[in-house]
């Protein structure tokens, strides 16, 4: 007999019912806990609607990365000094939860000539979803890198060059004929 069979048939039957009582308790209370929360209808379906961010600062992102990068393909053996250029496109966008109801209609009206009239109605309904007087964030997409200038001291070195792209695609994702290595003053 295991040992739960043997609590419940070995104890009198008083000491199961305070553990079902107190599992029950401990429900009530774990639902009591979680009315204080907001609810959010959801409603049919929740699509994405994108915005920008207004105290995101492009510039300020790109001269990180820049500096980074600076940082990283500075330490390549033979490369020397280098600067880095990074050309981004948009800015940073949000997509935030919407909860949407739509529904449609269809209406035939048939006149004393005999002839009939449909009309179609849609009506759309949307409203973000806020949790805790903030919207609720799906997702976060970062600018878009589309290029990068290179320049180094060791730049003329095929060799150096070679591995400074390398590195730059891999850091940046992006593809090898947008980046660019030239030869420092």
């Amino acid at each position: 007999m295991s040992l739960i069979q043997k609590f419940f048939v070995n104890q009198d039957k008083n000491i199961g019912l305070k553990l079902i009582f107190g599992l029950l308790l401990g429900i009530v209370l774990l639902f009591i806990s979680n009315s204080d929360k907001k609810k959010i209808n959801t409603g049919e379906k929740n699509i994405f609607e994108t915005e920008k961010k207004i105290d995101f600062d492009c510039d300020v992102y790109e001269k990180k990365l820049e500096l980074k990068l600076e940082n990283l393909l500075s330490q390549v053996k033979g490369a020397g000094n280098i600067k880095v250029m990074i050309s981004i496109f948009n800015g940073k966008e949000i997509l935030l939860a919407q909860d949407i109801n739509s529904s449609e209609s269809k209406i035939n009206e048939n006149d004393k000539s005999g002839s009939t009239k449909e009309t179609f109605e849609q009506k759309k309904e949307t409203k973000k979803i806020i949790i805790n007087d903030k919207p609720l964030i799906i997702k976060e997409i970062m600018p878009e890198i589309t290029g990068a200038i290179i320049v180094a001291e060791g730049g003329d070195n095929a060799f150096i060059k070679s591995e400074l792209i390398r590195a730059t695609q891999i850091i940046l994702n992006i593809d090898v004929h947008k980046i660019r290595v030239l030869k420092m003053k």
